[in-house]
């Protein structure tokens, strides 16, 4: 898994020792536990609490984030102009 996992997170900047160390600390998760943190991050929507911040927001976006996609961050920002 780590094989086919590890170059699409990473893409050009994958390397053996990453991914030595990704394979050890998915060895040492249950396959379940991983897949409920996945969906939990995929059902998190936040946006119309954060609209009613009274406070400035900071939002950091790596620009070579494979997982997200770069789509996602101009409707996270959309979303807080409104």
């Amino acid at each position: 898994m780590t094989n086919l996992a590890q170059p699409f997170l990473m893409g050009k900047w994958a390397n053996p020792a990453f991914t030595n160390q990704f394979r050890q600390a998915l060895q040492n998760l249950p396959p379940a536990t991983l897949a409920k943190r996945l969906i939990s991050v995929l059902q998190v929507d936040v946006v119309d609490a954060l609209k009613n911040l009274d406070v400035p927001v900071l939002y950091l976006r790596a620009t070579k984030d494979r997982p997200i996609p770069e789509q996602m961050s101009w409707d996270f920002a959309t979303e807080l102009e409104q």
